[in-house]
């Protein structure tokens, strides 16, 4: 998945991977991937974007079967 880090300086990851592991996770049943996450910047980006976080994921089968 791709997560834009919106903001004017880095406190501004930190924030986007709070989101990701408070809200992103628990509420659309997905769970992080222990592969390698990327941030990405760009020199002409959209504005206030700082950079994005590429962080691979996979759907949550545990809880899938918990739920049934």
């Amino acid at each position: 998945m791709v997560f834009d880090c919106i903001g004017e300086d880095g406190d501004c990851i930190s924030d986007t991977w709070t989101k990701f592991y408070k809200e992103f996770l628990p509420q659309m049943g997905y769970e992080a991937e222990a592969e390698t996450d990327y941030e990405i910047y760009f020199e002409r980006g959209r504005d206030g974007l700082f950079c994005e976080l590429w962080i691979p994921v996979r759907k949550n089968t545990t809880n899938m079967l918990l739920q049934k």
